[in-house]
């Protein structure tokens, strides 16, 4: 699905690997009697007031290093293939259980776009936890003559399993609040952070033929 300036792709990894790193979390909260700080102390709850409220990891240190590298690895070659952009940040893991949230903001100085990947089930006890995305009109002006509401501003993705969302970093953007289980295997967890250009990309050679006319 496209729809400007948003560029939403479903199933973006193959679904062995998606399915690789959603164990991996399920398993990193497994057996909650047997945590120890060496590997779940790893967690950081963001919070700012009236903006951010979430938790926060170091991918590597809960779905490993490996799927980690697999996940940024994917998406720097669709980036350089599709964006013509190399520079992918290295992503957060966040988690977002019952009361979690981002406020509207935008993000002009960290990237071109931003990028939210999925790991979140699909059939959850929780609801909420959609990016939200303002429509790039003038939301005064193209609504003097009419009511408008919700969805008429911004457009809104669903958290889907396997699901890669980007949009336009200097866009305003919120994540809607999540509702429901305490239990972290039910919220949203999603890899995020920023696409951005790293100058001239060149790969591999011209074929002779295709250089024999103008020499």
């Amino acid at each position: 699905m496209q729809t400007a300036p948003l560029i939403v792709i479903d199933g973006f990894l193959p679904a062995e690997l998606a399915l690789q790193m959603r164990r991996a979390i399920d398993e990193h909260f497994t057996n909650p009697h047997l945590h120890r700080p060496e590997t779940h102390q790893v967690w950081n709850y963001w919070f700012v007031p009236e903006l951010y409220t979430y938790l926060r990891a170091n991918p590597e240190k809960v779905i490993g290093r490996d799927w980690a590298t697999a996940f940024h690895s994917a998406l720097r070659r669709w980036s350089i293939a599709t964006l013509g952009m190399a520079n992918v940040t290295w992503p957060y893991l966040s988690l977002y259980v019952d009361g979690c949230r981002q406020g509207w903001h935008n993000d002009s100085l960290n990237g071109r776009f931003g990028f939210v990947y999925s790991l979140t089930r699909d059939l959850r006890r929780t609801i909420g936890g959609e990016t939200l995305v303002r429509r790039e009109t003038d939301s005064f002006r193209a609504n003097l003559a009419r009511p408008q509401a919700g969805r008429g501003f911004y457009e809104l993705v669903e958290p889907r399993f396997n699901r890669l969302l980007l949009f336009d970093d200097r866009l305003p953007h919120a994540v809607e609040r999540i509702d429901g289980s305490m239990d972290p295997v039910e919220g949203r967890f999603v890899l995020h952070g920023h696409v951005s250009e790293a100058g001239p990309i060149v790969e591999g050679a011209l074929p002779a033929a295709a250089i024999a006319g103008p020499i």
